[in-house]
C-alpha cells in the first residue's frame, strides 16, 4: 500500500496510544524522498486486528483502514474509517474502565519522569494482552508463543510475574481470575504442578514454583482481606492439596547429607541437577508459613494443620539457615560468596558468567533465593555485594551468556530488587529500576524481550519468522516479548511507594525506593500515591510544600483499619537533595524518631490511622 518505499528511512518513531494501550502507532520519514507512512494499530478483545495506515508522499496524505478478524488470511479494506475508530473507543474504555476503577493504586510522579507511571502501567496491560483471557502466555513470538507447547501455560513464572504485580497494583479480580484458572487447570489432585509439555524432567522448572504458587494464593487472600470469601471457598482445596505435596516432597527427599532440606531442581533449564538448593528450600519455609498463619486467620477448621505448617516452616528456616552459615565461603571474618546449594564443593566464581553454575547462580539461583527471604540481612547483602563486584550487571541488569556470547537476562531479576529494597540499598534500587527502563523496555512502546544482546540489537530484538511454517502458511513477523521481563516495572514502581516484608508483620515503609529528585522542595504540588494494597489493607499517602514556606512538608498519610496501631511502626523516607530533616511535629497523634543521615522518620505509639505530620527541613549543601 506504500507505494514509493525507500532504501531507508530517515526518521523513525514509535509510540503508544494512549500513553499505554498497546495501539501502537509506528512512524517512518525519508528526507531524501520527501514520503513517508503512519501505521496505528491494535487487537480488539474479540480476536480482530484493526489498522490505520496513513501514506505521506510530497504535499498529499491519504488514509487507508484494514480489519483483519481471526481466521481471515487477508485483511479486509474499509471504505471509511467509521468502524476503526469506533473500535478504538471501546478498545479504550475497556482498558480506561479497568485500569481507573477507583480501587486500584495511582501514583503521581514529577512531570519530567511521568513516562515512568505510564511504562508501569503500560507493562501490566501489554502482558495482559498476551494471556488468552485467564490462560496464562509466556510472551510472543515463535521462540515463546507457549500456547503452541503443550500444557505450555503452566510455567508458573508467567503467572507470578503478572498476578502478583495485579496484586501490587489492586487489580483483585483481575489476579484472583487468573490464579484460579491456574489452580483449576495446572494442580492436580495430588496437588502437583502438571508441567508435563515442559521438557524431559520430572518436575521441568524450580521446587520454588511451590512455595511462591501458594505465597501468592496466600497473597491474594489477605489482600482480599475477607473471610469466606468467593475466591478463597473455590480455591482453598487446591491450595491445599499443593500445600501438602511440598510437606510430601520436603519429608521424602532429604539425603543423609542433607537432612530435613528439600532436594530437588531449581531451573528449568537445568531440572536434571538435583541439590539442596538455597532457593528451593526458602521458598518452601516461606510457604509453610504463610499459609499456616493465613489458615489461622481465615479457616480455624483448619488449625491443627496451620500449627503444624508454621512449626514445620520456622525448622525448615533454622535448617537452611544454618546450612547456608556453614556452606557460605567468609573473607575478613564476614560472609563473602554463598554457593548455590549446600556444598563445600562450589568454589568462588572468578566473575558472575565464568560458567554455567556461575550464569545461573546470577540468573536465577540468588535472585529467587534473596525474594524469598529467610537468611539473614549478612547473607543477603553477602549475596548482593559479591554479584556486584563480579560482574553480575550491565547497568543494572543481569548479565547472562548464550552460546558464549554476552547478553542481559532479566526474567528472573526482581528477586534482587527485593532484597535491595528490603536492606535499604536505594541506589542500587534505582539502578537496577532505570537501567531496566532506559535498556531492556523498547523506547516509545516499552516492550521488553526475555533475553538483550549488550552489543548492537542482538537475536531478540531482530525480527523472528517460523521456519516450520514457512511461505505454506505465511511468515510470522514478530518480535519475541517476555511476560516476567516486562513487569518487573510495575512491581518495582509500586514497592517504591510502599513497601511491606512478609518477615515483619507490624511494620510498613513508605517511600522507601523513591527517586531523592521526586522530595524537590521546589515542587509546590507535591506528590503522594494511593491505595497501595497491603497485607493490613490499602495505604494512601502524600506530601505537599507548606503554604507559608518552601523548606517545611506537610505529609498525610492514610493507614488501613487492619493495621496494628499498638506496637506497628511506619517508616517513612522524605529525602529532598540538599536538605536534612530538622523537626518534626505529630500533633501527639505518634511517636517521630529521625535519622539526618538518612531522612528517615519512624513512627511508633501511633493514635490514630490518619496522620498529618509537619516536616521541616534544614538546607545542607552535599
Amino acid at each position: 500500500y506504500v507505494a514509493t518505499w525507500p532504501k531507508e528511512f530517515t526518521q523513525t518513531k514509535v509510540g503508544l496510544f494512549g500513553n499505554y494501550l498497546r495501539v501502537v502507532d509506528v512512524g517512518n520519514w525519508d528526507e531524501t524522498t520527501k514520503t513517508g507512512f503512519e501505521q496505528l494499530a491494535f487487537g480488539d478483545t474479540d480476536d480482530t486486528l484493526w489498522v490505520r495506515l496513513q501514506v505521506q508522499a510530497a504535499a498529499s496524505a491519504r488514509y487507508s483502514y484494514f480489519r483483519i478478524r481471526d481466521g481471515e488470511k487477508e485483511p479486509t479494506q474499509l471504505k471509511t474509517g467509521n468502524e476503526f475508530y469506533f473500535a478504538l473507543l471501546q478498545y479504550y474504555k475497556y482498558w480506561e474502565n479497568i485500569i481507573d476503577d477507583g480501587t486500584a493504586f495511582t501514583a503521581t510522579t514529577p512531570y519530567y519522569d511521568r513516562r515512568v507511571n505510564d511504562m508501569a502501567i503500560g507493562a501490566l496491560v501489554s502482558s495482559s494482552t498476551v494471556y488468552c483471557g485467564a490462560h496464562p502466555n509466556y510472551g510472543t513470538g515463535y521462540n515463546y508463543w507457549s500456547v503452541k507447547i503443550d500444557r505450555g501455560a503452566s510455567l508458573p513464572l508467567t503467572s507470578f510475574a503478572l498476578d502478583n504485580a495485579l496484586l501490587d497494583w489492586g487489580y483483585q479480580d483481575l489476579a484472583e481470575r487468573n490464579i484460579a484458572y491456574y489452580l483449576h487447570n495446572y494442580i492436580e489432585e495430588s496437588g502437583k504442578i502438571n508441567m508435563t509439555g515442559w521438557g524431559r524432567c520430572t518436575f521441568p522448572d524450580s521446587y520454588a514454583d511451590y512455595g511462591r504458587m501458594i505465597d501468592m494464593f496466600v497473597r491474594a487472600v489477605n489482600y482480599r482481606g475477607t473471610i469466606g470469601s468467593k475466591f478463597f471457598a473455590e480455591n482453598i482445596n487446591y491450595a491445599l492439596n499443593l500445600t501438602k505435596r511440598l510437606v510430601y516432597l520436603v519429608d521424602t527427599t532429604a539425603t543423609p547429607q542433607h537432612k530435613n532440606l528439600l532436594w530437588g531442581p531449581p531451573e528449568h533449564d537445568n531440572c536434571d541437577q538435583y541439590n539442596a538448593w538455597f532457593s528451593i528450600n526458602v521458598w518452601a519455609a516461606r510457604g509453610f508459613i504463610e499459609f499456616g498463619n493465613m489458615l489461622q486467620k481465615y479457616d480455624p477448621a483448619q488449625s491443627k494443620f496451620a500449627t503444624e505448617l508454621i512449626s514445620k516452616g520456622m525448622k525448615l528456616k533454622t535448617t537452611v539457615s544454618q546450612a547456608a552459615e556453614k556452606y557460605v565461603v567468609k573473607k575478613d571474618g564476614k560472609p563473602w560468596f554463598l554457593p548455590p546449594y549446600a556444598s563445600s564443593d562450589v568454589k568462588p566464581y572468578p566473575n558472575m558468567t565464568s560458567d554455567r553454575l556461575a550464569e545461573y547462580t546470577n540468573f536465577r539461583y540468588w535472585s529467587e533465593t534473596l525474594y524469598g527471604g529467610v537468611l539473614s540481612d549478612e547473607l543477603q547483602l553477602a549475596m548482593l555485594s559479591y554479584r556486584k563486584s563480579h560482574g553480575g550487571m550491565v547497568s543494572g541488569n543481569a548479565r547472562f551468556k548464550v552460546y558464549g556470547i554476552d547478553e542481559l537476562d532479566n526474567m528472573p531479576a526482581l528477586g534482587y530488587a527485593w532484597a535491595l529494597l528490603k536492606l535499604g540499598n536505594t541506589t542500587d534500587y534505582l539502578t537496577e529500576f532505570y537501567g531496566h527502563l532506559a535498556n531492556y523496555q523498547s523506547r516509545g512502546t516499552f516492550h521488553s524481550t526475555e533475553q538483550l544482546g549488550i552489543y548492537g540489537e542482538g537475536k531478540y530484538r531482530q525480527t523472528v519468522f517460523s521456519p516450520e511454517e514457512g511461505p505454506k502458511h505465511g511468515w510470522e513477523r514478530d518480535i519475541d516479548f517476555c511476560v516476567p521481563s516486562q513487569t518487573i516495572v510495575s512491581s518495582m514502581y509500586r514497592w517504591m511507594w510502599v513497601f511491606e516484608d512478609w518477615e515483619d508483620d507490624k511494620t510498613l515503609w513508605l517511600g522507601r525506593g523513591l527517586p531523592r529528585q521526586w522530595f524537590t522542595l521546589h515542587d509546590s504540588i507535591g506528590h503522594g500515591c494511593k491505595r497501595a494494597p497491603t497485607r493490613f489493607g490499602s495505604v494512601s499517602w502524600n506530601w505537599s510544600l507548606h503554604k507559608h514556606s518552601t523548606s517545611v512538608a506537610v505529609v498525610n498519610i492514610d493507614l488501613p483499619i487492619g493495621f496494628p496501631l499498638d506496637g506497628g511502626r511506619v517508616v517513612l523516607r522524605l529525602d529532598p537533595v540538599g536538605y536534612t530533616i530538622k523537626t518534626v511535629a505529630t500533633a501527639k497523634t505518634a511517636t517521630a524518631k529521625w535519622n539526618k543521615d538518612t531522612n528517615t522518620i519512624t513512627l511508633t505509639d501511633l493514635k490514630t490511622s490518619s496522620l498529618v505530620l509537619v516536616v521541616e527541613f534544614q538546607y545542607t549543601p552535599e
